[in-house]
């Protein structure tokens, strides 16, 4: 009889394990992806006329428009001839409809068909993984009054509740429009960290490079900064960043989003008369079969790839054969925008019997995965009593973090899936470190439920904030930092003292009473103040 490995282990080590594996479902993310996905292309709402001849059918045609604005651009939008060709029945695709408020149609496509019709015709295509673009937004509403538009109001007296709702309404306009096209946008927080490196006058004075280092931490792909001058007949003034290059605009909000949209589209949008090209891509940094597999989700993903395959495999270094519609360029963006580290390019020899493909170069950097394949390895020689080598694991974790921090700033191996997965790699370890260490009574088993109770609300109120209010751009507070620090110092003083009887149990104690103290406060923190977000956005 066949017996699973799992069940070889002592009861205490099986009951250890599937705790552990379940706070990793609780935690970790399902899927994790560094662009951001628009999960409502085929979805509009548009208004119903009862006048009309046939009111059910215009609404068909006008949510169709929409919604092939987002997803073709404005090709077919701006040419109701090309329109009537490609869909002359667009109820045949409507999948699913409701009605909505204030005598509106809300009503669903068939992604799928609408897709094959466009690329069947030569049109263009852009998928559901788009670049997120970051706006700083500047405002001189006149009369000495200057402000920078945020995530989210800041706290007010009565008198400057005029403030409160024009910045809004402003803000507003831009999540409209960028609603409209399908774009992914987001303000900054402007909270102790932004408003320490950006000033209103470093945004109007064009001081873009302290607003492009300033926008790091938000893993944005782009970022649109405006200076606007309200109820004047002056012009608004834009500049763009994406992939290294800049360009500048005048007008209103809703144009200069628009043009984003546009520009972002012409960039990944794939059209149904591109070609297949083979392009050899090389990825090094796989070292585990879990970057083996994150690297091959990440090509399936990509909707500008038609197939690939392993042509060589050389130590860490995989080279694919890709076909790719558009080619290396095309390829290379959609990389770029999914995380991956593009390096220098590279020729290899052709394979054999075939003329030499374009050839790209990427790095993967899987050292946040390191910290997550670290967990069950300490966690085991702890339930062992081998302290000692737990501790020598868990120094290499913290200091594969520290490398993992100098990489990204020193050479700007910054990613979006290295954003997602360093926080989740160093919330893993240390809940299932504290879990464990309360199972063999290294530590009081209340300080590890309170622990891992706040951050279980937190996360909890994070992916209800995420789905039924607005998408989640977060940092953690200073408080959140200082609790994360110094549970991590507790736990590396608590195998210490239960591996060589260093330092004494009264450091441990007061340690502890601090953990405590940070857990409350930045939980309570964390509950107001989203609360509070949650309650203005609702309004």
């Amino acid at each position: 009889m066949l017996t699973h490995p799992l069940l070889r282990f002592p009861a205490a080590t099986r009951r250890i394990i599937a705790c552990t594996a379940l706070f990793l479902l609780i935690l970790a993310p399902p899927g994790v992806v560094s662009a951001v996905e628009m999960t409502s292309l085929y979805t509009a709402e548009v208004p119903l006329d009862p006048d009309a001849d046939d009111p059910r059918s215009a609404a068909y045609r006008s949510a169709l428009t929409e919604v092939l604005l987002r997803v073709s651009g404005s090709g077919i939008f701006s040419d109701p001839e090309l329109f009537d060709l490609l869909f002359p029945n667009p109820a045949s695709y409507v999948v699913q409809f409701r009605p909505g408020e204030d005598d509106t149609l809300w009503v669903r496509f068939d992604g799928t068909a609408l897709e094959e019709v466009l690329s069947r015709n030569g049109q263009p295509v852009w998928g559901s993984e788009r670049p997120l673009t970051l706006i700083w937004l500047a405002v001189d509403w006149g009369q000495g009054e200057r402000e920078i538009i945020g995530a989210d109001d800041p706290e007010r007296s009565d008198d400057e509740a005029r403030t409160i709702d024009r910045n809004r309404l402003l803000r507003q306009r831009v999540l409209d429009v960028a609603e409209r096209r399908g774009l992914p946008v987001a303000f900054p927080l402007l909270d102790t960290e932004d408003l320490a490196r950006v000033t209103f006058p470093d945004i109007w004075g064009g001081f873009d490079e302290l607003i492009l280092d300033a926008s790091r931490r938000y893993e944005a792909n782009s970022v649109l900064i405006g200076r606007v001058r309200a109820d004047t007949g002056q012009r608004n003034r834009w500049t763009y960043n994406f992939a290294g290059e800049e360009r500048a605009w005048t007008g209103e909000p809703e144009l200069v989003v628009s043009l984003v949209a546009d520009m972002l589209a012409a960039e990944f949008a794939i059209g149904g008369d591109a070609t297949l090209q083979s392009v050899e891509l090389s990825v090094a940094g796989i070292n585990t079969v879990d970057a083996y597999g994150s690297v091959q989700q990440m090509l399936s993903g990509l909707n500008v790839v038609e197939s690939f395959a392993i042509a060589s495999v050389d130590g860490d270094r995989i080279l694919y054969r890709v076909e790719a519609h558009g080619g290396a360029e095309r390829l290379a963006r959609a990389l770029r925008l999914i995380g991956l580290i593009e390096q220098d390019r590279f020729e290899n020899a052709p394979f054999p019997g075939e003329s030499s493909a374009a050839a790209l170069e990427f790095f993967y950097s899987p050292l946040s995965l390191l910290r997550i394949a670290l967990i069950v390895p300490i966690l085991m020689l702890i339930l062992r009593d081998e302290y000692a080598w737990a501790l020598g694991l868990f120094f290499v974790a913290g200091f594969s973090d520290g490398l993992d921090g100098y990489l990204a700033t020193r050479f700007d191996w910054q990613t979006r899936l290295g954003g997602l997965l360093d926080p989740v790699a160093d919330k893993l370890l240390v809940a299932g470190m504290f879990i464990t260490l309360a199972w063999v009574e290294q530590i009081p088993v209340w300080l590890a439920a309170v622990v891992i109770l706040r951050d279980v609300v937190i996360f909890g109120g994070a992916v209800a904030y995420n789905f039924m209010i607005e998408p989640l751009q977060g940092e953690p507070s200073r408080i959140s930092k200082l609790n994360t620090a110094l549970e991590l110092m507790f736990l590396f003083f608590v195998l210490s003292h239960a591996g060589f009887g260093w330092p004494d149990t009264i450091t441990q104690t007061v340690l502890g009473a601090s953990i405590l103290v940070t857990v409350v406060i930045s939980g309570a923190d964390y509950v107001w103040s989203w609360s509070r977000r949650a309650r203005r956005r609702s309004e």
